[in-house]
């Protein structure tokens, strides 16, 4: 498995917010719905999360559309 780059508690729960999604073959959660299942009142909170784990190489989005997100560590 190739080394990535370590990341923040905060990430690490979105992360594995998106592997149980995966694990229980439910749809990928929203960006919104990351944002409420954590309490942050922002959606930019979620978006920002999520773009750092797509630079650090943990996951993989698709740009058009909502809930493209592959889990890749």
């Amino acid at each position: 498995m190739p080394r990535r780059d370590p990341i923040t508690e905060a990430q690490t729960r979105v992360l594995e917010m998106l592997r149980e999604h995966k694990r229980k073959g439910k749809p990928m959660p929203t960006q919104r719905e990351i944002a409420d299942r954590f309490g942050w009142a922002s959606v930019n909170s979620a978006a920002v999360k999520l773009r750092v784990l797509v630079k650090k190489g943990y996951i993989r989005m698709a740009h058009d559309k909502v809930r493209a997100i592959e889990v890749l560590a």
